[in-house]
């Protein structure tokens, strides 16, 4: 039996981390090589603690749960029949310390799915408050201009970039 672990990468909010959270343990390691300063958003917080305070507030990653539980399910049960018959044809042998392997190609699609969750609005009018006064006056971080009508959650893209879902058994 697998198990899908929903979560985000523990990232400082910081400028170079919004421009892209892949890079931004690269990014980290050459400050601290270089003794160079960081231009923080933020100086205390971190990608985790933020999505902790949002799901205590807005339950965003339950509302997705709630929302595409069936179609994660259906995705993962796909792949493992995908994966399954490529066993029987002798093309794919079972890993034998670790079955959740087989599902591992469904963690890009879920990561997807929760980006376009947030991208598409869908939490708008499932939780009160949302969506957010700032979204609805279109205030973001990154950039001077504000356009109205923004989506919530989404004013740096680190917390939607910092999505992270894995597959374990």
């Amino acid at each position: 039996m697998a198990n899908i672990t929903l979560g985000f990468l523990n990232l400082p909010y910081m400028r170079e981390n919004i421009q892209s959270p892949i890079t931004a343990a690269r990014i980290e390691r050459r400050r601290i090589r270089e003794g160079g300063k960081r231009k923080y958003y933020s100086r205390t917080r971190t990608t985790e603690q933020v999505s902790g305070y949002l799901e205590n507030k807005y339950h965003i990653l339950d509302m997705f749960w709630k929302k595409h539980e069936d179609d994660i399910e259906q995705l993962v049960s796909d792949i493992y029949e995908e994966r399954l018959q490529q066993v029987m044809e002798g093309k794919l042998r079972i890993p034998e310390d670790n079955f959740a392997r087989l599902a591992r190609p469904a963690v890009p699609k879920i990561e997807r799915m929760f980006r376009s969750f947030l991208d598409n609005r869908e939490m708008d009018g499932m939780v009160s408050g949302v969506p957010v006064k700032a979204a609805i006056k279109g205030k973001k971080s990154a950039l001077i201009h504000r356009k109205p009508g923004r989506q919530s959650f989404i004013n740096t893209g680190l917390y939607r970039a910092a999505f992270r879902a894995t597959v374990e058994s």
